[in-house]
């Protein structure tokens, strides 16, 4: 049984071509995915520090009227061996004031966090516009009433190191049509050399072929002739 390995050619070619739309398709789904999900992180992280300060400023409002001078039952929890210990006379004005100064010292450590995680902000906002461009980060464009003072600049100065950068390197769509369009002139290479290689074969398998058969041919005839 012979075999014409010319009609798998474009067998071959048709499997790489399928092969190709589903690694691009495969590719974009994926990208579109990662942008969502980055959006989505960022809008969930979004804390609010004035509403959670006024929650604190309603809660020692209270504390501030003048029975700030009377005293207050304090039980302190058991001792080491369950004992239960003797309550507790304070000042009022003394837990406020303790209240105050720790108040006053996690407030800096809300601000200092809130400080942190703003640069982190600005620095995933600054990869995804490397890597997905700006035009992708309209979510970023907030009203300046929104903002403080210099996160603007802050901003705008991201977004154009970014820019700069994903310009430099280019869409990773193009890239990737880049790759795929060489991958398939060297398919086509291959696809051609293939042809060349099958021709030659069939040829040199007519040529033994035919040398057989004419050599069985002749040896047939010698032993007619005995």
């Amino acid at each position: 049984m012979v075999v014409n390995l010319q009609d798998a050619v474009p067998i071959v070619s048709q499997n790489l071509d399928q092969y190709r739309d589903s690694i691009h398709t495969s590719v974009v789904k994926d990208l579109k995915h990662v942008e969502k999900a980055l959006v989505t992180g960022l809008e969930e992280l979004t804390v609010d520090l004035d509403q959670h300060f006024d929650d604190l400023a309603k809660v020692e409002e209270p504390l501030q009227k003048p029975f700030d001078t009377e005293t207050l039952s304090i039980q302190p929890d058991p001792d080491a061996e369950g004992h239960k210990q003797q309550a507790q006379e304070v000042l009022l004005q003394d837990r406020i004031t303790a209240f105050r100064n720790l108040r006053e010292e996690k407030e800096k450590v809300l601000c200092k966090l809130w400080e942190d995680w703003e640069d982190i902000q600005f620095r995933l906002i600054g990869l995804a516009a490397e890597v997905l461009g700006q035009d992708t980060l309209a979510f970023a464009q907030v009203r300046d009433e929104d903002m403080k003072p210099g996160q603007r600049e802050k901003l705008e100065n991201t977004l154009m190191a970014a820019q700069k950068i994903f310009e430099e390197h280019g869409d990773p769509h193009d890239s990737l049509a880049q790759d795929l369009q060489a991958f398939e002139e060297r398919v086509g290479q291959i696809a051609s050399k293939t042809k060349t290689t099958v021709s030659e074969l069939q040829q040199q398998y007519n040529v033994q072929k035919n040398k057989l058969f004419k050599g069985l041919h002749r040896h047939i005839e010698l032993l007619a002739a005995l």
